[in-house]
């Protein structure tokens, strides 16, 4: 499943540089090698690169910890959950983006009330969207650990699923607030 995967990323590339060469297409690749270019590009990028590299230092670290300290069935656990999150993280998700949209054109017209209604509004759907997603999660969490794991390596899973669907509430206010904080530009991208 890997190797199809890369092979289609592969051929995906592929056909997306054919069309990056041609001389009218819409998109080309450009120089980024004089100054204002070059600098502005390393700003934009920067903060999301460091991002991304700072999750995969601490992944690392975590995983190393956890294998260190409470062995391989905790790291399955461990696993289960960042799948069940994936899951879980689409309706969080769509709830931050609907907010950062609908934010962003009323705080483009000045309308307060506009925004405090929209900011209402996402949070009683969080509450019950996500509230009952969280609630399916926990109730599930048994079936969702067998489906991935077998014998000690259940009960890990289990309390690590329970752990989330706690934790989704939790996150999803603060998903749905800082996607208010960036539409209103508050909150730095």
């Amino acid at each position: 499943m890997g190797l199809a995967t890369s092979l289609s990323y592969l051929g995906a590339s592929i056909v997306l540089l054919l069309h990056f060469r041609k001389k009218d297409a819409a998109l080309r690749f450009v120089s980024a090698t004089n100054g204002p270019n070059l600098m502005e590009t390393i700003k934009t990028g920067l903060p999301f690169s460091t991002g991304q590299g700072a999750s995969v230092l601490r992944e690392l670290f975590v995983i190393w910890l956890i294998i260190s300290l409470a062995g391989s069935d905790a790291l399955t656990a461990y696993s289960i959950q960042g799948n069940v999150k994936y899951l879980a993280s689409a309706i969080v998700g769509a709830l931050g983006v609907t907010v950062s949209i609908y934010a962003g054109m009323a705080y483009g017209e000045e309308n307060r009330d506009d925004l405090r209604e929209i900011m209402l509004l996402a949070f009683r759907y969080s509450v019950v969207m996500v509230g009952i997603g969280a609630a399916a999660v926990f109730m599930a969490s048994g079936l969702i650990a067998r489906l991935y794991t077998h014998g000690d390596g259940i009960a890990a899973a289990r309390f690590t699923i329970c752990c989330l669907a706690a934790s989704l509430p939790f996150s999803s206010f603060n998903t749905v607030f800082a996607q208010y904080l960036q539409a209103t530009k508050h909150l730095a991208a």
